[in-house]
């Protein structure tokens, strides 16, 4: 799963190498779509990322509501991805449990504001702590409660939630006393963990036949599930860490309602196309109800409904999440009018949210001439460098690229603007080298929201 990307690089989360690859691509419109919804730079873009060998594959969906156009990218010589392509999609599920919450609080059955531990106490911290946390609490990620229980110990960290039962759930439940940051806005998975739980709870269904019957099923999506049969499984793509390195998928129990959900981008856009379609409608549904803003968030320009992130970005309002897992990212956003959304797809451990953001706003994609570095002038940033004794960013080369990882952190794609100068587009940054007297590489600058952090290389 995956932290919002607005977040600063020196508090984001995932890992990294590169493919080298030549970039394949294939795309289908529907017939009644004259005009490509899918913009020629967004195309572009995405094929040089796939070269670049930043992505294994990609699929990529858009839609204004009655037309719609997918486009699949792969590395040279692997197959193509189409629109029936399954990838696990990570935390966009938690938007299917918030959605499910939707629909029990539209239909009355559940008050917003009241305590979970009245209808569901089996999933919720011990009375005796007096926490009072509510649905909406919740489903806007400000309960206070970490992004991962403490007990999260996973025998195998290539899947680490697979192992992590209910009664490791209730167990860690019992320790929680308070919550000191409780009302702050902080993203949790053990939250969305929980109300997976509580609305199953409620329901008397297991969360996965709940989220069949309350999701997949009514919104006509033959291709979505957390347990795949043999025939989903065959189109499941393999995953990939930051690295390229193929990976397994994740599997999920007690915590299946943060991130457990895999699907194509057919369903993935007819999913969409339903919320799109509430956005654009003056009655009150649940769906609507899932992409109203309810409070404020810590990123900048950007409130929180339930599940769904709303930013004002390029002059309008966009409703938007993303996912990651060991060996996938997706990113799902729409504008807040409901008149143009996508879905991005990868069986690669790097966010995809700069392709989904292109393509709602292709006008914005800058115009930038290319710069390469050989390899060897790449190889010369290659180091440690500190920018506290407990933050270290390393740095490794890439094919016309670095590769950023800070301590704890997702490694990421930093991008060739200048020499000694590089982009990190999906958190907002620039890494700038700088040189000593005699040209060699001395230490680094990190820019981002405003600021300016330098840190000195270490020695080998």
């Amino acid at each position: 799963m995956y932290r919002p990307r607005h977040l600063s690089l020196l508090k984001s989360a995932a890992a990294t190498a590169f493919i080298s690859a030549v970039c394949c691509f294939a795309y289908a419109e529907t017939p009644e779509a004259p005009q490509t919804l899918l913009h020629d730079k967004v195309q572009q873009l995405i094929r040089q990322k796939v070269e670049d060998g930043e992505f294994a594959s990609v699929v990529i969906g858009i839609t204004d509501g009655q037309r719609h156009q997918f486009a699949g990218f792969s590395a040279k010589g692997q197959a193509v991805p189409d629109k029936n392509s399954i990838y696990e999609i990570g935390s966009l599920t938690k938007t299917m449990t918030a959605l499910i919450l939707a629909k029990q609080i539209h239909q009355g059955r559940i008050p917003a504001a009241q305590p979970v531990a009245e209808l569901a106490p089996e999933c919720m911290p011990p009375a005796t702590s007096d926490l009072h946390i509510s649905w909406l609490d919740l489903a806007t990620h400000t309960s206070g409660l970490p992004r991962l229980p403490e007990n999260l110990q996973p025998k195998n960290m290539a899947n680490p939630y697979a192992d992590y039962m209910q009664k490791h759930l209730n167990t860690y439940l019992n320790t929680i006393k308070s919550l000191p940051e409780k009302g702050k806005y902080a993203y949790s998975n053990l939250g969305y963990g929980m109300l997976g739980c509580a609305l199953a709870a409620v329901s008397g269904k297991p969360f996965e036949q709940l989220i069949q019957d309350e999701i997949i099923k009514p919104f006509g999506m033959p291709s979505t599930g957390i347990q795949l049969s043999a025939d989903l499984q065959k189109r499941l793509q393999g995953g990939h860490d930051a690295s390229g390195k193929p990976v397994s998928g994740w599997d999920f129990d007690a915590m299946a309602a943060a991130g457990a959900v895999r699907s194509d981008a057919t369903d993935m856009l007819r999913y969409l196309e339903v919320l799109m379609a509430a956005a654009r409608s003056d009655q009150p549904s649940a769906e609507k109800l899932v992409q109203t803003a309810q409070r404020d968030t810590t990123m900048p320009k950007t409130r929180i409904a339930l599940g769904w992130h709303l930013s004002n970005m390029h002059g309008g309002e966009l409703v938007w999440h993303n996912g990651m897992t060991g060996g996938y990212a997706s990113f799902a956003g729409f504008s807040a009018d409901g008149k143009l959304g996508v879905i991005v797809l990868t069986n690669t451990a790097r966010s995809p949210e700069s392709l989904g953001i292109a393509a709602l706003f292709p006008q914005q994609i800058p115009e930038r001439k290319a710069i390469r570095l050989s390899a060897e002038a790449l190889q010369q940033y290659t180091g440690r460098y500190a920018l506290t004794p407990a933050f270290i960013i390393s740095v490794v080369p890439g094919n016309n690229s670095l590769t950023i990882q800070a301590t704890g952190q997702p490694a990421f794609r930093a991008a060739v603007i200048a020499e000694d100068s590089f982009e990190i587009a999906e958190v907002g940054a620039v890494i700038t080298f700088q040189r000593d007297a005699n040209g060699v590489i001395s230490q680094l600058t990190l820019q981002q929201n405003g600021q300016r952090i330098p840190g000195k290389k270490l020695a080998d």
